[in-house]
């Protein structure tokens, strides 16, 4: 929608331009409709229909799925009482088995955002669950790789976990639901692990600049060392690579 109406206000903003640059010229009222209308066709669909297929192919790509498609549409016709209750029966394993990457994706950003993750580390981190992974295990790996920001600290010296985040009982739930759905579409699809690891590696970096590598590397700077701006220059120069453990540890 809101893709939509900022093509909207680019198409008015080039016909006014267009309008003012042809009271200088001799062009009829006709030719200048005609020229208009070819302006929202361009801006307001061409344009967007362009944007829409390649951000689904990226989306697609960074799930690591073989194909990007809508959830499917409702019966066009209106169903008779059998249809309906064949389709009641059949809704709870489509839930499971016939999942759209849309629903995924959506699903997917707004649990990230009510649960406080990382997005840059959930993303690189899900390429590295097994299609034959159980939802929990997967779960355990997401935390494992701090993917989630809030951590509540806890008195057990002896927890191997203490200083990894902690979902609520709701948000785990929501995450195990979510990872269930996202692996069977992966099993359903059986695609090559490996394969599908090296294009979600090929999209989803591992490494970005956060405030506190700024933050790290002005400090030092200011005092005249620019060691700490060189190395974080020559991590982010292959974002998407797995660099040396020394690297990995520090950033």
């Amino acid at each position: 929608h809101a893709m939509g109406v900022n093509c909207a206000v680019l198409a008015e903003t080039f016909k006014i331009l267009l309008a003012h640059e042809i009271k200088k010229s001799n062009i009829n009222t006709t030719r200048l409709e005609s020229m208009q209308l070819e302006i929202d066709h361009i801006a307001q669909i061409e344009y967007v229909q362009s944007f829409y297929k390649s951000y689904n192919e990226i989306k697609r790509s960074k799930l690591g799925l073989l194909q990007y498609d809508e959830e499917r549409e409702e019966l066009k016709e209106s169903p008779s009482a059998r249809e309906r209750e064949r389709e009641t029966e059949r809704e709870g394993e489509r839930e499971r088995k016939e999942v759209s990457a849309s629903y995924l994706w959506r699903s997917l950003e707004s649990l990230m955002t009510r649960t406080n993750a990382d997005y840059t580390l959930l993303f690189r981190c899900l390429s590295s669950l097994s299609s034959m992974n159980t939802s929990s295990k997967a779960l355990s790996v997401l935390i494992e790789e701090d993917c989630f920001y809030e951590v509540t600290p806890t008195t057990d010296d002896s927890s191997a976990a203490q200083d990894k985040a902690i979902l609520s009982t709701v948000d785990t739930k929501a995450w195990l639901t979510w990872l269930d759905l996202y692996l069977t579409r992966l099993r359903r699809e059986g695609r090559d692990e490996e394969e599908r690891r090296k294009e979600q590696d090929s999209v989803n970096p591992k490494y970005v600049l956060r405030n506190w590598m700024a933050t790290l590397a002005y400090e030092a700077a200011a005092k005249g060392d620019y060691s700490v701006l060189q190395e974080i220059e020559q991590v982010l120069r292959q974002p998407y690579a797995e660099q040396s453990s020394h690297m990995q540890q520090k950033w």
